[in-house]
Parts: structure tokens; sequence; C-alpha cells
């Protein structure tokens, strides 16, 4: 899958299918280095759904066209800078330079957790290979703090605080 989407152009449109998690997402390349992809995604009713990182070995499935794509219309690309303004000024090129800069915009996340569980959090800092995180209610309250391994994670999905 790596020599594949190596060969898509930068803010390709796709769509993402991992089995092991039953999980599909539609949206924009953003960047691809090293084992991981940046993917800006919409939910069905064309709203932006936040920005994936996904590993690129777990992936099983890309979608590179279909109709379900092409009805999502053609404005996917629209202002993509204005939301994450951090992805496009900033020298990114790697997980860690995403990460880090998670942490140093203190970016609202979602992580899909090995065990089938998700939290809402912020990750306030990077331990070696593991992430100390604020776990988050659905408030936005900090209700624990906790250190979670880097290896732990399945899925990264952040969103813009400011909206």
């Amino acid at each position: 899958m790596k020599e594949f989407l190596l060969n898509l152009e930068s803010k390709d449109k796709i769509g993402i299918y991992r089995f092991d998690t039953d999980g599909f997402s539609v949206g924009n390349i953003i960047k691809i280095w090293d084992n991981y992809l940046l993917l800006k995604s919409y939910d069905a009713e064309n709203n932006e759904d936040g920005m994936k990182i996904y590993q690129i070995d777990k992936i099983q499935r890309i979608i590179l066209d279909s109709d379900y794509i092409k009805n999502l219309g053609s404005y996917l690309l629209d202002k993509t800078e204005s939301s994450y303004e951090w992805l496009y000024t900033k020298n990114l090129n790697s997980i860690d330079d995403i990460l880090e800069n998670i942490i140093k915009y203190r970016t609202l996340v979602f992580l899909h957790l090995k065990d089938e569980t998700t939290e809402i959090c912020y990750i306030t800092k990077k331990i070696g290979e593991n992430y100390l995180l604020e776990i988050l209610d659905y408030n936005l309250n900090v209700t624990s703090t906790e250190i979670i391994s880097k290896n732990y994670i399945r899925l990264i999905k952040f969103f813009d605080r400011k909206k």
C-alpha cells in the first residue's frame, strides 16, 4: 500500500478502509511520510471530521474513485489551510513532528486504542515512547491524567479547538 500511496498526488481525495477496526474514512491526503498517512477527513454530510493519522501498513483497502466520493463534492479542499495552520506553516517531516505540534498547540484529539476504546484528550507531553494524556469528559473537563504507550494507539484524530 505504501508504494501505491506514494504515487498519489498530495491532497488527492481517497477512501481508506481498515478491516481490523471496520473503519472507513474519506478525505484529502495532506501528507505521506515514513509509515504514516495524514488525511483530512469528511463525514457523509461533507462536514470536516477532523484530521486522521493512519499507519500505512494497517491500511488494507484504498478507494480511489467511487460515486460516494464524487458525491461529496469538489469543494473538499476549500480553505484547507485555515483550520490547521501549523500543518502548513511548519516543516513537518515525521509523525513525531506532528505530535510535537499537537502538544505545543494543545490540539484536542480523539484516540482509538487497541482495546477498542476511545478517548477524547489532550496529549500534553512525550516521555520516551509514551504520551502523557489529559482525558476529558464530553464537556471537555479533565477527568484523569494518564500515561499511554505509543504502540497502544491505533488511530489519532484531531480537531481545531477554535471551532
